[in-house]
């Protein structure tokens, strides 16, 4: 947000965009975290097209998660009957694609690998864990 204010400014100051990008690497402040050239000029195009707020357009796509307590119950509904269940496995049952599971430790939903917790009895050869995507829908 603060480098579009100084893109606002720059622009404002009837600097051209490559000129702002170049004034921003120089800057201490923003050389390591300097927005890209393309950036700067995307922000360049949308103040000479009128705009005026600094904020991010809304998005009106998936949500970033689907990490949600009827996703995650859902999951462990699933794992509370049965502990050897495949991503593969969880996912068909729910009906949703397998790329929405991965490893993530910070997802309430993280099921412990297989062997920690899991009678001897009903160990499988596969070990898993749901992410905070586990399903998207």
């Amino acid at each position: 947000m603060e480098q579009r204010a100084a893109i606002k400014f720059c622009f404002k100051s009837e600097k051209t965009a490559i000129e702002t990008y170049k004034l921003m690497q120089k800057q201490k402040a923003y050389w390591h975290d300097c927005l890209s050239r393309a950036a700067v000029s995307l922000w360049f195009r949308r103040f000479k097209e009128g705009r005026q707020s600094l904020e991010d357009d809304k998005r009106e796509e998936r949500p970033s998660t689907s990490c949600t307590e009827s996703n995650v119950e859902s999951v462990r509904f699933l794992l509370a009957n049965e502990r050897c269940l495949t991503i593969r496995l969880i996912a068909d049952e729910l009906r949703r694609h397998g790329s929405t599971f991965e490893t993530d430790s910070t997802c309430p939903s993280r099921a412990l690998p297989i062997g920690w917790m899991v009678p001897p009895s009903r160990q499988c050869t596969r070990a898993f864990v749901v992410h905070r995507h586990p399903i998207s829908g």
